[in-house]
């Protein structure tokens, strides 16, 4: 009696390469290339369990762009998109290697500071609203002068959560474009 085997290989070197390319569109903004909201709310909430268990503190930056719209009205899409892609490739370059960087949406960026105090939470949010300022767009034969507005929130009690987190940041931001844009604002419980 022979003895007969059979053997069957597959290659599943592609479907590897599939999952991962979609767990990364799953997680990623397609125009930046940085994470999404709903990939920054799952971090922001792995920074709050953070705090429950090693106390550490954590900070929530808030940036809108002030001169977006007059960008996207002004020159159209193409520019706005560009302006996005641009200032993204700005902030991501200008915060620490374990800080993540999100685009919210429309002109809206998140950064989540962790492992960091109060104040550099606040040396680091004026780093990037200077460095908005100063980087300036070019659109054709036109330039623009750029700037941001940018709310800080603290990470720092085990109780909160992400929404409320979001929400102070948020607060923050508008409070700075009301104050006269192109500002830092601290978020402050009282």
């Amino acid at each position: 009696s022979d003895v007969c085997a059979i053997v069957q290989l597959q290659d599943i070197t592609a479907t590897r390469a599939m999952a991962a390319q979609l767990a990364h569109q799953a997680s990623h903004d397609a125009l930046t290339e940085l994470i999404n909201r709903h990939e920054c709310e799952q971090r922001i909430a792995q920074a709050i369990k953070s705090v429950r268990i090693d106390r550490g503190a954590h900070a929530l930056l808030f940036l809108d762009l002030d001169m977006f719209k007059v960008v996207n009205d002004s020159c159209g899409h193409a520019a706005g998109d560009a302006l996005l892609k641009q200032t993204a490739a700005l902030l991501a370059g200008m915060v620490r290697r374990h800080d993540s960087v999100a685009r919210f949406g429309g002109d809206e960026f998140a950064v989540l500071l962790e492992h960091c105090t109060a104040e550099q939470a606040l040396e680091i949010a004026h780093k990037l609203c200077h460095g908005v300022a100063a980087s300036g767009f070019a659109w054709g034969d036109k330039h623009f002068d750029t700037g941001c507005s940018v709310g800080v929130a603290a990470i720092a009690s085990p109780d909160t959560t992400v929404a409320n987190v979001i929400k102070a940041a948020d607060g923050a931001c508008h409070a700075a474009k009301v104050l006269g844009r192109n500002r830092v604002y601290q978020f402050r419980p009282d």
